[in-house]
């Protein structure tokens, strides 16, 4: 019996188990509420048909044979539950079940035993269907299997299993029940992938209900387990995981292009007389990859958008595939002004690996097999953390070795040129991957030196040589209405001339078009538009510069404080969530008035007004550099409905947030509002809490897509900015925020998230944290200590000008479990941070664990890390690497706000006796001892030799000698702890296994993160309780 076939039986008969313990529950669960009523019923009218004999409801379900305490209910009410009594006796319904769980557990041991026999004795023939099989295993302890066309009733499962045990091979159930792939794990923990020839080749019929079944050894080595889950359960768990919020952002922000242009890319270049490479012929035919180039704001994207979902592009490749079901196509669009995962490599697998999936769901078990495991085997309530570098590109490489003439790979990457990190890096992988003859990509960029010593041999197109036609049909159809009423003849000419300044660049011929259109509103002559058009540099730059020179003086404040914003907001708020033109006029309103604004909707009117105001001081502040776009959103989450239609503020191109950052520009709008109140990340946060008030409250939260909650996250991230701002958000604002919030939570009954789970709304609303652990601005908030409260959210985010301005309040356990969450967040490094961001953000919840201990924290309370040994522990980290510890106190860096918080510490009465476990100072120690805090930090402070952990006598480095600054902070820091009793003789009496452990734990993520709800789990822990064979029906011996 091959290996296929064997887990074609065992996944019918596995199927017929699971049908017979569903269907039992099913009918247990529903006739229990009808004996429950029966029983009611009874009570209610003993005393009129039992002439008052005591009479207990639950006798029934609990004593049904004690025939005499129910003698005298009437014959009519007792005969139903005679039959019921005799058919469901509890015995017998445990005996069934006692006997279907040891069948199924001895097929399930019988069929790893027959895999492990298969894959030692396997011929030349069985090994082309294994992935990697090169040597002799004979233990298989799981198998995964993915598989189609489950068996729908009881009745045709019977039938099937019948028929299987009459023919050896099981070629007939195998056409009722497909494996299209099994995942082997072995006893080494090393997996092996088994798959039927045609698995990740064809389309996926998405029709076809698939399951996954895991056969595992148990923990008793003469029982085994088997479970049957949905395969769409799990695939999405993948997908989610690899799903990130912004995953289509650049390319929904993308215009299209205008119409009847690029058309000639799918031409034939010598009949066009235009110079480039062949596409349509590459397409159909080439291998490697085809490079796009062109100037900045030349249309790189536009094309890059118009080429792939133009038909002629998929027909072309269906050419190169064989046909359509033998093709996947991927993209994505890197961002140089998005979030990290848009402008990163992670990002770019990421997007690659989702499409594919959701092309071809079943590559997941060649590809990331150690993850399908994980997510098959967790509860339904849990998610998947987020993948690292390493997981994505071991992934991707996966992929493409998967590859094969039935089943090959397209994949377009939009603007290298944005990528943030090293060009080399990100093209030597595409490189090395189009080696690959089925595999082939498509990709766009600036000329940067990288790409054209990469791509100058590939096939290649300048576009910006190649669009004066395109040009010329923009400018004619966009001024085409204006000019005829006048200038009918000079139109031609004039257009030619705005072609030729163009150079290319089209988006040039957008912002002259614009001017022009102004000068013919004006009622400009001929001469007057020429001198317009001369006006305005031919260098996109310089006419930026020009651009901004055009604002009247009495508008550069306002500018300046657009700009400013709209900058922000762009890196801040992503997807569905992003800058809305009546958030932008909220933004600029009063800051008293926000806590005088009560919560309460607007109407449709007044929204109208506001956002009209808006959009008129940004065409007469920004000079066109800012403007109001209808974007449509695909999808807001993998669960979500789509499309989705938003007003957006945005830059008119990514060209112009690169002209206004530069240092010099930059420094002139700084300083057009230098010396106001104005702080764009106040102005921000205000705004947020505007939309939160005049929002209606909704029945249900579903979290992830609150337009609530993503403007409260927001917010809140927009405080954390402006802590570092002369204007930091005070007591007041944030307190206001906790109001709006409170109002929108207690309105809501019940509360969703995209794991499934419902959450009642009691508590405070922060409590949503604990729920959503992906949210993207506050990271690991859910693993606070619980219960969570406003206090909580601002101990995460460093808010120490909030936290300082609310009064004490709580008990002094309260404060302590704060204090014991703010020192675990100094340790931990902000996500996708800049080094000065992440300093700042450090630097702000030290000074929270400084507030905490002035509200009365006990900094030695608490279980395990206590917040006072936690400090202790640091210091023993970095003492490895004393020498770089003192440059960074004497730069005023972490170092050294982590030596003065050791200072607050210290003066509010943390155990200056208290020893947390360490190496001592000798290089490759591994043996712990306790020492004392007068003993670390005394090391810590104290002068050293350079290299003295390892000493090499031929180093003729200099001894290094601590500064006099931390020479005096030494002595002082001692002395404060001897004057409080400290003791420097350390405790070398060996640490408890326990100790060890707590020293040495790791703080990382875990790969699955829980949510609350009932673990499915339980059903196999009722499995393993049932037992009794009847194997003999099956003839498997």
């Amino acid at each position: 019996m091959e290996a296929l076939a064997a887990l074609g039986v065992a996944a019918a008969a596995v199927q017929f188990f699971d049908f017979a313990f569903k269907a039992i529950d099913d009918i247990i669960e529903a006739c229990q509420p009808i004996i429950r009523r029966l029983g009611r019923i009874f009570g209610e009218l003993h005393v009129i048909r039992t002439k008052g004999i005591d009479y207990d409801p639950e006798l029934l379900i609990e004593q049904p044979d004690k025939e005499k305490d129910r003698s005298k209910i009437k014959e009519i009410v007792y005969l139903p539950l005679q039959a019921m009594r005799e058919i469901w006796r509890k015995p017998e319904i445990e005996s069934l079940l006692e006997n279907l769980n040891q069948l199924q557990s001895q097929l399930t041991l019988r069929i790893l035993y027959h895999l492990s026999r298969v894959t030692s004795e396997s011929n030349q023939e069985q090994r082309t269907h294994f992935d990697g099989l090169t040597q002799n295993y004979s233990d298989i302890i799981e198998v995964l299997t993915v598989s189609e066309q489950k068996l729908a009733s009881v009745e045709k499962q019977s039938q099937y299993l019948k028929l299987a045990m009459d023919q050896s091979e099981c070629r007939a159930m195998a056409r009722d029940e497909k494996i299209i792939a099994a995942l082997l794990t072995l006893r080494n923990g090393d997996t092996r992938l088994v798959k039927a020839d045609d698995s990740f080749s064809g389309e996926y019929d998405k029709t076809t209900p698939k399951s996954i079944m895991t056969l595992k050894e148990s923990r008793r080595s003469d029982t085994a387990e088997a479970h049957i889950g949905d395969f769409s359960q799990v695939f999405d768990k993948v997908l989610s995981c690899l799903f990130f919020r912004q995953i289509m952002d650049r390319e929904e922000t993308l215009s299209e292009a205008h119409q009847n242009t690029y058309d000639w890319i799918f031409c034939d270049p010598e009949a066009e007389e235009k110079p480039w490479s062949p596409f349509i012929q590459w397409l159909e035919r080439g291998t490697g990859c085809y490079w796009i180039s062109g100037k900045a704001g030349s249309g790189k994207s536009t094309l890059m958008k118009y080429v792939y979902h133009d038909r002629r592009t998929r027909a072309a490749l269906r050419k190169w595939a064989g046909n359509q079901a033998n093709l996947t196509s991927a993209s994505f669009f890197f961002w140089n002004l998005g979030t990290n995962l848009q402008k990163s490599q992670d990002g770019l697998l990421r997007s690659i690996l989702y499409d594919t999936l959701v092309q071809r769901p079943y590559l997941m078990s060649a590809i990331m097999p150690e993850l399908l495991r994980t997510a098959a085997n967790m509860p339904d309530s849990h998610i998947l953390s987020e993948p690292n570098h390493a997981e994505l590109l071991r992934w991707f490489r996966k992929l493409l070795h998967h590859s094969s003439p039935s089943s090959r790979f397209f994949f377009m990457i939009d603007g290298l040129d944005e990528f943030d990190g090293d060009h080399q890096e990100i093209i030597n992988l595409i490189i090395s991957s189009a080696r690959n003859p089925n595999v082939k990509f498509l990709v766009s960029s600036r000329p940067i030196p990288a790409c054209v010593d990469a791509f100058s041999m590939c096939p290649t197109l300048q576009l910006h040589d190649l669009t004066h036609d395109d040009i010329q049909k923009y400018v004619e159809d966009l001024l085409q209405d204006s000019f005829k009423k006048r200038h009918t003849l000079e139109m031609p000419q004039l257009v030619e001339e705005v072609v030729e300044k163009a150079c290319g660049v089209f988006l040039w011929v957008v912002l002259v078009a614009r001017s022009l259109l102004t000068g013919l509103r004006n009622y400009d002559n001929v001469q007057e538009l020429r001198e317009r058009l001369d006006e305005l540099p031919s260098d996109l730059k310089d006419l930026y510069a020009h651009m901004l020179q055009q604002v009247p003086q009495q508008y550069r404040r306002g500018a300046s404080e657009l700009f400013q914003t709209v900058i922000l907001a762009t890196n801040v708020q992503t997807s569905e969530f992003r800058l809305s033109p009546l958030q932008l006029h909220f933004a600029f309103q009063d800051r008293e008035l926000l806590l005088q604004t009560p919560i309460q909707q607007i109407s449709h009117e007044e929204m109208t007004r506001r956002t009209d105001e808006i959009d008129g001081r940004l065409r007469s502040r920004s000079m066109g550099l800012l403007e109001v776009r209808l974007l449509s959103r695909a999808k807001t989450n993998r669960f979500a409905p789509g499309p989705v239609k938003i007003h957006s503020i945005e830059f008119i191109h990514k060209t112009a947030v690169e002209f206004l950052q530069t240092k010099e520009v930059w420094d002139e709008i700084i300083g057009d509002t230098q010396g106001s109140s104005f702080d764009a990340a106040g102005s921000l946060f205000r705004s947020c809490v505007y939309m939160c008030k005049i929002r209606s409250t909704d029945d249900v939260l579903q979290l992830e897509d609150s337009f609530v909650w993503a403007m409260m996250d927001r917010a809140v991230e927009y405080a954390t900015i402006a802590e570092n701002s002369e204007h930091p958000i005070t007591s007041n604002e944030i307190e206001d925020l906790d109001k709006v919030m409170t109002h929108h939570w207690k309105s809501a009954t019940k509360c969703l998230c995209s794991t499934n789970l419902r959450f009642p709304t009691d508590g405070h609303w922060t409590n949503g944290y604990s729920f959503v652990p992906t949210s993207p601005l506050t990271g690991k908030l859910s693993e606070a200590n619980k219960p969570l409260s406003l206090d909580s959210l601002l101990v995460y985010h460093g808010l120490s000008t909030a936290m300082n301005g609310r009064a004490q309040h709580g008990t002094k356990d309260y404060s302590s479990s704060l204090l014991r969450d703010a020192v675990e967040y100094l340790f931990q490094k902000p996500q996708s941070r800049s080094a000065q961001d992440t300093l700042h953000i450090q630097w702000h919840r030290a000074k929270v664990c400084s507030v905490l201990l002035n509200w009365g924290a006990d900094p030695n309370a608490g279980p395990s890390p206590k917040p006072w040994k936690r400090m202790l522990e640091y210091a023993t980290t970095v003492l490895e690497n004393k020498t770089q510890f003192h440059r960074d106190f004497l730069s005023k860096d972490f170092a050294y706000l982590y030596s003065n918080l050791l200072i607050s510490f210290i003066t509010h009465s943390a155990d200056v006796n208290a020893t947390v476990l360490w190496t001592g100072t000798k290089s490759f120690s591994t043996e712990f001892n306790r020492s004392s805090a007068l003993s670390i930090i005394d090391e810590l402070f104290s002068s050293t030799t350079v290299g003295a952990a390892v000493h090499n006598p031929f180093d003729d480095a200099p001894l290094y000698t601590a500064p006099t600054e931390i020479s005096q902070f030494h002595k002082y820091i001692t002395r404060l702890l001897i004057e409080r009793g400290a003791v420097k003789e350390d405790n070398t009496a060996k640490p408890s296994h326990v100790d060890v452990l707590d020293a040495t734990r790791n703080n990382s993520q875990a790969e699955i993160l829980p949510a609350k709800g009932k673990d499915p789990r339980k059903r196999l822990s009722r499995l393993r309780r049932l037992g009794s064979s009847i194997r003999s029906s099956l003839k498997l011996s």
